[in-house]
């Protein structure tokens, strides 16, 4: 591999694995990686992609769990040990909308998914009772910020 700048080449140098950070081929070929992750989705379950992101949901009756869900999970968890992508539990979590459905959790690789009161997603705070709220105050604070910015830097209002 070698970089090309206003037409002089870098020295070589030998890449056996990877692709480079910030190419156009990176993102076709992870698209192209993770292309079969939607296969072993079962039943109700439905699975959206973002980039590198996987929201997983499903339908909960009120046993708590859903049975669809589970195997979902656990299939996943067999397509990443196969594709050695590694899942990171720490950014994983369980967002239950809706009334009395505090049953239950979902294992993922052992571990206990978190749940959570709400979720950031794709910048947007959905909360479990759907009430935008701590989205809204979080964008009148971003724009309180962001308007004392602006007038800081005139000295005369």
């Amino acid at each position: 591999m070698c970089v090309c700048i206003d037409g002089f080449l870098s020295s070589t140098c030998r890449v056996i694995s990877g692709v480079p950070q910030g190419s156009v081929l990176g993102p076709v070929l992870f698209i192209i990686y993770i292309n079969d992750v939607s296969d072993d989705i079962v039943g109700t379950t439905t699975c959206k992609l973002y980039a590198d992101d996987i929201k997983l949901y499903s339908f909960v009756d009120f046993s708590g769990l859903s049975t669809d869900l589970s195997a979902s999970l656990n299939n996943l968890i067999l397509w990443s040990k196969k594709w050695q992508l590694k899942v990171n539990i720490n950014k994983c979590s369980v967002l239950r909308i809706g009334k009395n459905n505090n049953l239950g959790d979902y294992i993922f690789n052992n571990d206990v998914i978190p749940r959570e009161e709400s979720v950031t997603d794709l910048g947007i705070v959905v909360s479990r009772n759907l009430n935008f709220s701590d989205y809204e105050n979080a964008c009148v604070s971003k724009a309180h910020s962001r308007s004392f910015l602006i007038f800081k830097g005139f000295a005369s209002r």
